[in-house]
Order: structure tokens, then C-alpha cells, then sequence
């Protein structure tokens, strides 16, 4: 009877395994950790495979020679695998030159020794020093057609399996310690890593300590179908090699060092500790020198208490800084980190808008209305046919006037402060268009809110701003003289929606806004719509236009209360809706009113 091999079958399906995760992580060279892992699983299968063909040879010299040939795949697997460690996590700066060379002496050693301690057993040599120091003496063990080789252990094997386990630990170490310190983002991953890899480690412990059933028989290479399996799912269920932590350490690195911003770190006594190179070039220092500076050494300031947001001048450049604590994992503060914002040329716009707004809200209007009393004033005594060139000039002079005056409403407008309340939906739409009816007697608007009363919580004087506008674009373009106001509420979303009786407002004003720019060739007649914009932006809302020119105002989380049903007066001809009708002398006529 022929005895089978089983375990070299077993140990070839493991190499096949981890020869095939090789060729995947080929085919995904190009990402982080790819190339490191492709090397791993390669060695890894290399060794697996030579043992498995090694068992079933007995004793003699082709035995001998593979039992060495053994050693140039299994002797790099440590350094591999804490190479990959490193690559898989984003710390490709400890992977040097120098550093691989270090670490591979030992590894280099061992396989000198497996080489040597076979060159004697074969007779090639008559006594190798090396061989010695590796394997002083060898013996065989025959068992269900398997030959085991058994070796006495000298101290360059005792170095080199102490290195290795130090290389293996450490590379899960810096596993576990990437998923503690950052994030659960690469639990699943790490966790099928790190178990495939303890398992071969765990079994060589055993055999090393001289725990194997048989003696002779390595038990690493039978942990491999386990750290296969765990592989392969780290691989294609966890994405081992699509979503990598190197790109998220390595992307946080590249922020900081590669930002046009200088960026400064500093301990809790205010010396620099980190800083990256827009900060070297901007404050003039070397890296090393800056290191241990105190920064107002740096950059001429000291940060007291908790500022959040501050100022710094220096060298003509004004900054506008961030600090964000830097904290431990108790929650300490150990540390500030600085970004430092150039604003100079912002704070220069800033100023030079300040000046040409007051001459706006000042000398414009001071002139224009000088122009319009004196237009008045000759339209009276010119004849009648000439009365009308002072009129046109009247009416320039009262456009002009309006185009100041809504510019200072833009400006206080924009410029406030968050003034959220409780207000009545009504009384908001009716001052709104007391306000359009002041200005444009020819105008008369129709307010039409649910019946129930509607209270909103947001900024009165920005809402009533905004639909005073809506109004006021649709009064001007609109062909017919009456604008209505109408007003939805759906959950906590209030849909107010101003229609007029003619076409509406263009499609070349309304366009202009949405595109969110002017051009010499497309621009708005006006600022009502920019303000309704802006307005509706500040009051985290949005405003459309559909095809008939109307304007559509969408308000999410405004809506504070509505009242219930039984507010309702029990009047014949009570609906849902209240209506109020501000007619051309301002006053106000209620139609159907059910106040809640």
C-alpha cells in the first residue's frame, strides 16, 4: 500500500490559496500596500509549496537541498510582513534604504546558515562554521510517508527566530495601533490581518518549543490555509486593497505640509513644534532652526485663554488665524495648532467697499436729491413743451434715489447680526406690503395665509425684507396692478409663492440672479431680486422662478406653531384661508378673516 502524502496535499492547496491572493493583489499593484502584500503572499506560497514537495523525498542530499532552498522564502516573511505593515498604514517613511538594509542582515544570516549547514551535510564543504552556528546537528523522522528533519538549534537560529518574532509583533502593533488611534473605519480589515497572521506565528511557537507531534514537523506552514482564508477575506469582502488607511494618514500629512497656508503647531508652553513649509517660507526660517521656538519669537504673538479667532500683522501681511486645541486622549489640552489665513488684500477690498458704500449712502443721495428738487423746480417754469425734458431728468434722479436706497437695505440686510424670533406669519406679509404699498401707490396687493394662525421662528426684518421684494420685482415687471402673496404651510415648511396678473418677471432678470453673476451683456434692472437671493440664502431657504414669471419662496424649519382646528370662528362661508387686500391708500380690508 502506497501511503498518501495528506499533508503535502494540504500544504499544496495552502500555497495555491496564497499564490492566487499574490495575483490579486498584482492586478491592484498601483494602490498603497499592494506591492508589499503581493511580496508577502509570494514568499509565503513560495515556502509553502517547497515544504509541501519536500515531504514526501526521504533523507539524502535532494532532501537536504530543499529543506535549505526552504530558507530564501521563509527568511524574508518577517521583514515582508512588517514592511507591509508600515506600507498598509501610511508610514512609508520608515521604509528606507538603510532601514531595509538593517533589517535584513538577520534574515540574510540565517539563510547563510541553512546554505551552509547543506553544503556540509551534501559533502560540498567539509565543515561550515556558518552551518554550525545555525544547525550544529541534524536527524530524521519517517512518518506515514513524510520525512521530518530535525535540528538542533545554534545562536544564529536563536537570532534570527527572536528577530523574526520581533519583526511579526511589531508589525501588529502598528495595526492595532492605527485602528485604536484613529478611527473603526479599518476594524474589519485589520482584525482578518492581524488574526492571519498570528496563526502561522502561533504555530511556530509551538514547534520551536517543541510542542509538534511528530518530530521534525514545522507546524507554520499548516497555519497557512487559516491566514489564507483570512486574507482572502480581507481582500475581497473588507476591500483590503481599495480602501487602505495609508490613503487617509498619508491625505492628513499632505493637507497639512502641501497647504498654501502656513500651519503652525505648539505645546502647551507655546513652543513651535511642527510647522509645514508655506510657514518656514512665510516667517523666513528653517525648519530645524523653528522647531522649540516660542512663537511669538515666530510670528510676534502669544495666544492668551481661549481665543478661537485672531489677527496678527507682521511684515505688512495681515493674518487671519484659526487656534484649534490640540487634545490628548483624557481630553486635555497638550497643544494649539495655528492656520494662518493671508487677508490683507480682503481686509483692503473690505475698506475700499466701507468707503464707496458711505459715499453711496451719502454724497449720492445728497446730490440726486439737489437734482431732482431743481428738476421740480425748472419743470414748473419751462412751457409745457419743454416741462418734459426736466420731468425725464425728475425721473432719473428718483431712480437713482431708489437704486441708493436699496442698496443701503441690501447692505443693512446682509449685515445683521441673527435676530430670530417668534412672529406671525401674517402680520409679516402685511407689513411687507404696507411697505411695497408706501412706495408704489399704483400697486395693490392681495395676502392670502392659511386660517389657522402660523407663527414663524426666524429674522422678521429679513423675511419682511424679502417679500417686500418679491413684491416689489413683480409690481415693476408685472403688466397688471394688482400682486398676490400667497402663503402654504406643509409640516414645518412654509411655501410662499407671489404671482401677478400678466406675464410675470422675465426670464432674463430672474436667469441673471440664478447664474449668480453679472455680465456687461446679462444683468439685472435692479438689486430687488439679488436681494430676495441673498435674503432667502441667510434664511437657509431658496426662491424660484417657474414659466409664468412667478416667484417661489421654499422656507424647511421656519414653521414654529399652527393653530389647531378649533381656533376656527364658526362663521358661515369659513374656509382654510385668510385673506387680506391692502388696497392703493395703504389701508387694510379683511375678506373672510378667521383669526386664530
Amino acid at each position: 500500500m502506497v501511503d498518501v502524502p495528506v499533508l503535502s496535499v494540504v500544504l499544496a492547496v495552502a500555497a495555491a490559496a496564497t499564490a492566487f491572493l499574490a495575483v490579486a493583489g498584482y492586478r491592484r499593484r498601483h494602490r498603497p500596500g499592494a506591492r508589499s502584500f503581493v511580496l508577502l503572499a509570494g514568499v509565503t506560497a513560495g515556502y509553502a509549496g517547497l515544504y509541501a514537495v519536500s515531504l514526501p523525498v526521504p533523507a539524502g542530499p535532494a532532501r537536504t537541498v530543499l529543506g535549505a532552498a526552504q530558507w530564501f522564502m521563509l527568511a524574508p516573511i518577517p521583514v515582508v510582513w512588517l514592511f507591509f505593515a508600515l506600507e498598509y498604514t501610511g508610514r512609508v517613511e520608515f521604509i528606507t534604504p538603510r532601514i531595509t538594509v538593517a533589517l535584513s542582515v538577520v534574515p540574510a544570516l540565517a539563510v547563510a546558515g541553512a546554505v551552509g549547514n547543506a553544503m556540509s551535510l551534501v559533502g560540498l564543504v567539509a565543515s561550515s562554521p556558518v552551518g554550525q552556528l545555525f544547525y550544529p546537528t541534524t536527524s530524521t523522522t519517517t512518518w506515514l510517508g513524510h520525512t521530518f528533519v530535525s535540528h538542533t538549534t545554534g545562536p544564529l537560529y536563536t537570532l534570527y527566530i527572536t528577530a523574526a518574532y520581533v519583526y511579526i509583533v511589531t508589525g501588529i502593533v502598528v495595526l492595532l495601533e492605527f485602528v485604536v488611534r484613529y478611527d473603526r473605519l479599518y476594524t474589519n480589515q485589520a482584525t482578518s490581518l492581524v488574526a492571519g497572521a498570528l496563526c502561522p506565528l502561533v504555530a511556530n511557537a509551538v514547534s520551536v518549543s517543541g510542542g509538534s507531534p511528530v518530530a521534525g514537523l514545522d507546524l507554520l506552514p499548516f497555519g497557512l490555509p487559516v491566514t489564507a482564508a483570512l486574507f482572502a477575506n480581507a481582500l475581497f469582502r473588507y476591500e483590503l486593497l481599495e480602501f487602505v488607511p495609508a490613503t487617509r494618514r498619508r491625505g492628513a500629512s499632505a493637507l497639512v505640509s502641501d497647504m498654501r497656508d502656513p500651519v503652525v503647531v505648539v505645546d502647551d508652553g507655546g513652543r513651535v513644534v511642527d510647522l509645514n513649509d508655506a510657514a518656514c517660507e512665510q516667517f523666513d526660517r528653517e525648519r530645524g532652526r523653528a522647531l522649540e521656538e516660542s512663537l511669538s519669537a515666530l510670528v510676534g504673538v502669544s495666544i492668551d485663554g481661549d481665543e478661537s479667532v485672531i489677527e496678527v500683522e507682521t511684515s505688512g501681511t495681515i493674518f487671519e488665524v484659526t487656534v484649534s486645541p490640540v487634545h490628548d486622549r483624557y481630553g486635555g489640552i497638550i497643544g494649539r495648532t495655528l492656520v494662518f489665513r493671508d487677508v490683507t488684500e480682503h481686509r483692503a477690498a473690505q475698506q475700499r467697499l466701507e468707503v464707496l458704500n458711505r459715499v453711496l449712502r451719502h454724497n449720492l443721495r445728497t446730490e440726486v436729491n439737489v437734482i431732482s428738487g431743481y428738476a421740480t423746480m425748472v419743470e414748473t417754469e419751462l412751457p409745457d413743451d419743454s416741462a418734459g425734458m426736466a420731468a425725464e431728468i425728475s425721473t432719473a434722479a428718483d431712480t437713482l434715489d431708489e437704486l441708493g436706497r436699496k442698496a443701503r437695505e441690501v447692505e443693512r440686510i446682509m449685515s445683521r447680526d441673527d435676530g430670530s424670533g417668534r412672529h406671525r406669519l401674517e402680520s409679516l406679509l402685511v407689513d411687507a406690503a404696507d411697505r411695497v404699498e408706501d412706495r408704489h401707490e399704483e400697486t395693490t396687493v392681495v395676502v392670502e395665509t392659511p386660517a389657522r394662525a402660523v407663527h414663524l421662528e426666524l429674522d422678521a426684518v429679513v423675511f419682511t425684507a424679502v417679500a417686500a421684494d418679491l413684491v416689489d420685482a413683480l409690481g415693476h415687471h408685472d403688466d397688471g396692478d394688482t400682486v398676490t402673496l400667497t402663503a402654504t404651510v406643509t409640516g414645518t415648511t412654509l411655501t410662499l409663492v407671489a404671482s401677478g396678473e400678466g406675464d410675470g418677471i422675465p426670464a432674463a432678470e430672474y436667469e441673471v440672479v440664478r447664474s449668480g453673476e453679472e455680465t456687461a451683456l446679462k444683468h439685472a434692472s435692479g438689486l430687488s431680486l439679488w436681494l430676495v437671493a441673498w435674503g432667502a440664502r441667510s434664511l437657509d431657504g431658496d426662491v424660484t422662478f417657474d414659466d409664468g414669471g412667478d416667484a417661489v419662496l421654499e422656507l424647511d424649519d421656519c414653521v414654529a406653531t399652527v393653530g389647531s382646528p378649533d381656533c376656527l370662528r364658526d362663521e358661515p362661508g369659513t374656509d382654510d384661508r385668510s385673506e387680506s387686500v391692502v388696497s392703493a391708500d395703504g389701508g387694510e380690508t379683511d375678506a373672510g378673516e378667521t383669526d386664530g
